[in-house]
């Protein structure tokens, strides 16, 4: 049996000092990432790594004299002399730099050895007799940093290096090394001869295990794998090499910088999206093949690569084979998805409006994420406004009842990709959501009634936001306007206990003891809404009182009202018949006191009343009673 793997593989540990004293060259592609090391982080730890690494060498008593920084990954397109640089890029820029730092301190000083180190960085071609020319050691690819890196190593720079884009990052690094070499303050002692004794251990003592790649395709594998065995590499970044794979570089030819500026517009897209500096890719990818191609399963992060590559070779996708086209496409889900996640309508229904059902949502589940890929497939089929909405609030609901009742998302998660494809198929809406959503919600019915007996352990943004759900849909149904009011410090809506929770001794009734009336407190049925101002004059007044101040039949909040009253006002104007007709359906009536106390009785009264309103908000206005208070 013949094994083929020196042909695709070439592996060697070698000293640094190899890479840059022979005839090798290198160069960072189009494709890869900017330079990102930060001076005092990344830089910072490698500079003392080094060092340590240097004084534990001269050590008598130890046995360790060299160091070793990992691999580094590279291939070459055919007929090039120069080494393409897969993974190790952000190391070699920084070890190029130091040696540049060492040759102009040298230089400056007039020290003659400056000549030996720009030798390490000039590469002197001597291909041709009488045509010897020097060319970088390393070429970099954008086109800031390339002009100022070229300009940097050159041994006759320019007074003012180019300073444009990226290019600043670079010398940012470089001045910051400079003095780590050169000032007693910022690193070494400021000696000479001590930057020279460290940047000759750095290369002579250094390893790295250099591994070399038949093609473009090898390398990424090699890539890969280090990925799966703890590299600090993202899927994402995984996603972009592999855009690489179907043709050599010089085939693509300027599609390259295409590819590159797509990949960085799309990022970008998504940086404002999330409001972050470090958008999530690798998730957008998750949620994206999901609404679009799985069919059935979930698809792990960890498994995105495999799924491409075996759906690319069916030619589904088209990837590697025409990656411009696969960007273009990805640009219009990246703009579906971050009007999903700014809460925005798709972009056909030209509605720069913002959802209140997504609002909603986020107001109490900011980190719930399964009704992305849903919505994404939603958006693709280009749903009418009242669709969409009906969607977005199914979704609501079911994101409400999971939270309420502490439930596993993996429940919710093993269904997505099966709800997508149900949606690109063309499954009609209402039997999707009946079938799917609501069939789900259906399965904690019985625990829903129960979780509201006690919200003190929900998050009260949770229990906020259920009353502000029923204030809503009372709203809708009497067909009074609603908006989102602002529940936050300082704002319009604040949770009111109507038994208080720090309740006087008059307000137990005979009987029952404090720990029974505490019990209360935080049931459901205790608990309404009021604007600040007399939520705090009422504060731990008696309920007879409050019902005398007439608190809740003066709120501004219809949910309150119904306490007190049957006469129910909006903006100083009187309910029509026609607006009561919802309220009478549910049966509503003003709460009357037991011997001028809030007791048990009027407790359980009031959560069975919200439990109505919540089983039609569920489950609809015509539906039979599902959810029910014992």
């Amino acid at each position: 049996m013949a094994y083929k793997i020196q042909e695709n593989f070439k592996a060697q540990t070698v000293a640094l000092i190899q890479l840059v004293n022979g005839n090798e060259r290198f160069k960072i592609p189009e494709f890869q990432r900017g330079y990102s090391w930060k001076p005092k982080e990344e830089i910072l730890t490698f500079l003392n790594d080094i060092l340590d690494a240097k004084h534990t060498s001269e050590d008598p008593d130890s046995q360790v004299s060299s160091y070793f920084i990992g691999p580094i990954i590279t291939y070459q397109e055919n007929d090039s002399s120069q080494h393409l640089i897969i993974d190790g890029q952000q190391r070699f820029t920084t070890i190029i730099l130091i040696i540049t730092a060492l040759r102009d301190l040298l230089k400056n000083s007039k020290n003659e050895a400056h000549l030996e180190y720009d030798g390490y960085l000039n590469y002197s071609d001597k291909t041709l007799a009488g045509q010897q020319r020097k060319e970088t050691r390393l070429t970099l690819s954008n086109r800031d940093t390339k002009k100022y890196f070229e300009e940097l190593i050159s041994v006759e720079q320019p007074k003012d290096l180019y300073m444009d884009g990226d290019a600043e990052k670079l010398d940012n690094a470089y001045k910051f090394i400079k003095n780590y070499l050169g000032n007693a303050e910022h690193g070494l002692t400021g000696e000479e001869q001590e930057a020279l004794d460290f940047v000759n251990f750095l290369l002579n003592n250094t390893g790295l295990t250099w591994i070399q790649a038949g093609d473009l395709d090898q390398s990424l594998m090699v890539f890969e794998r280090m990925n799966y065995r703890g590299k600090d590499l993202s899927i994402s970044d995984l996603i972009k090499y592999y855009l690489f794979t179907g043709k050599s570089l010089d085939d693509l030819g300027e599609d390259t910088k295409k590819i590159e500026t797509k990949w960085d517009n799309l990022k970008k897209q998504l940086s404002k999206g999330e409001n972050s500096k470090y958008p999530k890719l690798d998730r957008f990818f998750k949620y994206f093949i999901t609404s679009r191609y799985l069919e059935k399963g979930v698809l792990q992060e960890k498994k995105i690569i495999e799924w491409i590559k075996n759906e690319d070779k069916k030619n589904n996708l088209k990837i590697a084979s025409n990656p411009l086209e696969f960007l273009e496409n990805l640009e219009y889900e990246m703009t579906d998805y971050v009007n999903i996640l700014k809460k925005r309508y798709p972009e056909n229904l030209d509605n720069s409006e913002n959802s209140i059902y997504l609002k909603r949502l986020s107001s109490f589940g900011k980190e719930i994420r399964q009704h992305l890929p849903i919505l994404l497939a939603a958006s693709r089929e280009k749903y009418s406004k009242e669709d969409y909405d009906y969607l977005c609030s199914s979704i609501e609901n079911l994101a409400f009842v999971w939270k309420l009742t502490k439930s596993q998302w993996n429940e919710v998660e093993k269904n997505l990709s099966d709800w997508c494809t149900q949606i690109r198929n063309g499954v009609p809406l209402e039997e999707f959501v009946e079938n799917n959503i609501v069939r789900l919600i259906k399965t904690k019915a019985k625990d829903i009634p129960e979780e509201l007996k006690n919200m003190e352990e929900k998050n009260k943004t949770l229990t906020k936001y259920l009353l502000v759900r029923i204030e809503h849909h009372l709203r809708e149904q009497m067909k009074i306007p609603f908006e989102l009011w602002n529940w936050g410090k300082g704002g319009v809506l604040e949770l009111e206990h109507i038994l208080p929770e720090k309740f006087l001794d008059e307000s137990i009734p005979d009987g029952k003891t404090r720990e029974y009336m505490e019990s209360l407190v935080w049931d459901i049925g205790n608990l309404t809404l009021l604007t600040p101002y007399p939520n705090n004059a009422a504060n731990n007044d008696p309920v007879k009182s409050k019902f005398d101040n007439n608190t809740y039949q003066n709120s501004q909040y219809i949910i309150s009202q119904t306490i007190q009253s049957e006469n129910f006002e909006y903006e100083s104007k009187k309910a029509t018949k026609g607006q009561r007709k919802y309220l009478t359906k549910l049966e509503q009536k003003p709460i009357s006191l037991t011997k001028n106390l809030w007791t048990e009785k009027q407790v359980n009264d009031r959560r069975k009343f919200y439990i109505k309103i919540l089983n039609d908000i569920l489950f609809g206005v015509d539906s039979k009673l599902i959810l029910k208070s014992k």
